[in-house]
């Protein structure tokens, strides 16, 4: 499928989004008082928006055409990560939550859509009712892709559902059927069978997730329209993943990069 003919696959993206923000500190000296390193900023990046931000981002450098729902800027949580200048390896990171209204879809036309994208960080812009609405509305036209904090999971049976190894272990119900579970390096699960990921030099694990969930569903499109997710699409999905990670801070793989990687996933894999 060409770049210009995957335009003609429209996605309706919803979810959180939030600010991240990159300070990076510098330590000559250790804390008298507890003997931890004393730290002071050389600088601060320029703020930029996060969570389902990065996933639209995605999306639309992998050339799929995306309406896109999300947060109110007044309801932006905040992530300030602090960044090793001289190794420029993460050192911890100080989270500012803010409670989000949840999203109105009363005035969407759902059925418009090929797929629908769920990028849900646990803010309050997805809520159970909000998920409930499009499963009600959409479930049998299309795919629903969930990528979710929350834990009772089964009730969202039907979705393609997307959550990390610690999400899975946390999670209090689970559907039988089209569940991925993402395991860094080690590559992913889907319904219960592993796949094995791409080896890299993981420089930036940020935005991995992201990444991940934008190419499952440029794989899901790939798959000539069948409406079955394949493990194909999960290949994507972790090449697109292992792309990102080489780079500092968050990045979004274009379709040329995922191409190409794909190439080089199956040398890997067939060697």
């Amino acid at each position: 499928m060409t770049k210009a003919q995957q335009k003609q696959s429209k996605v309706l993206l919803i979810g959180d989004v939030c600010i991240d923000r990159y300070s990076y500190v510098t330590s000559t000296r250790m804390n008298p008082e507890n003997g931890t390193p004393i730290y002071k900023e050389v600088y601060q990046s320029a703020d930029t928006g996060g969570m389902s931000l990065n996933v639209y981002e995605g999306l639309l450098n992998l050339g799929l055409e995306v309406d896109y729902k999300r947060t109110f800027p007044a309801y932006y949580s905040t992530k300030t990560r602090m960044i090793d200048n001289n190794t420029m390896r993460p050192l911890f990171r100080f989270d500012e939550d803010v409670e989000s209204k949840p999203a109105d879809l009363s005035n969407i036309d759902l059925l418009k859509y090929e797929a629908i994208v769920i990028s849900d960080y646990g803010k309050g812009f997805v809520s159970d009712a909000t998920i409930k609405h499009i499963m009600g509305e959409y479930m049998g036209y299309g795919q629903i892709f969930l990528d979710t904090k929350k834990k009772d999971l089964d009730r969202y049976s039907g979705c393609v559902i997307k959550i990390n190894q610690a999400e899975a272990l946390a999670s209090t119900s689970l559907p039988y059927t089209n569940v991925i579970v993402t395991l860094g390096e080690d590559g992913a699960t889907f319904n219960g069978y592993s796949q094995r990921g791409m080896r890299v030099n993981c420089v930036d694990s940020c935005g991995a997730g992201d990444s991940f969930l934008a190419g499952l569903v440029y794989g899901y499109f790939q798959q000539e329209r069948t409406g079955v997710l394949s493990h194909t699409s999960i290949e994507y999905a972790m090449v697109n993943a292992a792309i990102s990670v080489q780079y500092h801070g968050v990045y979004a793989p274009n379709l040329e990069e995922l191409d190409q990687g794909m190439t080089d996933y199956y040398e890997q894999k067939f060697r």
